[in-house]
């Protein structure tokens, strides 16, 4: 009896362990892998159908401090709502649908506040936003300065990074807190940056059949990386085709009978994909002996 050492190696979610996650699976080989010293990722395809279109979990939040009410009032945006969808005679009325929920909530939690939100459009600012209250209203930007990410003003155009030189009305209040404020007297603030309402700009995919793939805050066993084009909708098919020479740039394990796959977004936090969604790679596989072992 001899051991097959396969050239490729094709991998498919749906093949994944009992109990386990679209983006987060082991699969199992018919055969094990053994002797193995480069491999190549060739193509790697994902299903781009997210748990939460827009906002995932860690940057959901609005700590409001309303003038008619005590104490801070925290807003939890709902993650599974597509904010994109919608729609105004046809087009796309995304803030005005979000303007609707923070209306709600601040009427919940006791203040007379109304939000207006305004693509910059209107004003000749295309992928920005205006934000106008009709009572005095702090707005947190960040819980910390270490992960501005994380706030949903990031997300809306208000990058902590530019808290001390773009917005005159962003100001740090604590050392990891920053804050914009509103007034009802000329209450009108406009995102420095473009908003971005995509849940990831890239998927990390991480393996461990390498421990060599490092990124830049330390992670290890990143295989590849996807770009998710602009414009990108739920559902649709996303590929990487990658170019990089795996003969100097990969430190495989060598034996092995399974493997197992999770998926990142572009804070290096868990990509969140519905069960149903695809995940496919073509690996290109070398050894240092070729040729089938006998196993007798």
């Amino acid at each position: 009896m001899s051991l097959v050492k396969p050239s490729r190696l094709y991998i498919n979610n749906a093949r994944r362990q009992i109990q386990m996650y679209a983006d987060q699976f082991t699969v199992r080989l018919q055969a094990p892998i053994q002797g193995l010293t480069r491999f190549s990722v060739d193509t790697a395809t994902v299903e781009y159908n997210t748990e939460f279109p827009n906002f995932p979990p860690y940057a959901s939040k609005l700590q409001i401090l309303f003038s008619d009410v005590v104490g801070e009032v925290e807003i939890n945006i709902p993650n599974n709502v597509d904010w994109t969808s919608y729609t105004v005679n046809g087009q796309s009325a995304w803030p005005k649908n979000l303007q609707e929920y923070l209306n709600a909530e601040a009427t919940t939690a006791g203040s007379s506040a109304v939000f207006t939100l305004t693509e910059g459009t209107s004003v000749g600012l295309p992928g920005f936003i205006l934000w106008q209250t009709s009572l005095n209203v702090i707005i947190y930007g960040a819980s910390t300065l270490d992960n501005p990410e994380t706030s949903i003003m990031e997300r809306l155009g208000f990058p902590l990074r530019l808290a001390n030189r773009s917005i005159p009305q962003w100001t740090y209040t604590s050392p990891n807190r920053a804050q914009f404020a509103l007034t009802a007297v000329g209450g009108v603030i406009a995102s420095p940056a473009n908003y971005i309402l995509g849940r990831t700009s890239v998927i990390y995919i991480l393996s461990d059949i390498d421990s060599n793939g490092q990124s830049d805050v330390g992670l290890q066993n990143i295989i590849t990386m996807i770009p998710i084009p602009p414009n990108t909708g739920l559902g649709d098919l996303v590929t990487g085709e990658i170019t990089n020479d795996y003969s100097t740039s990969s430190n495989p394990s060598t034996d092995f009978n399974a493997l197992t796959f999770i998926l990142l977004d572009d804070q290096y936090q868990p990509l969140e994909l519905r069960d149903t969604a695809v995940v496919a790679l073509e690996l290109s596989l070398s050894y240092s002996h070729p040729t089938a072992v006998s196993l007798s």
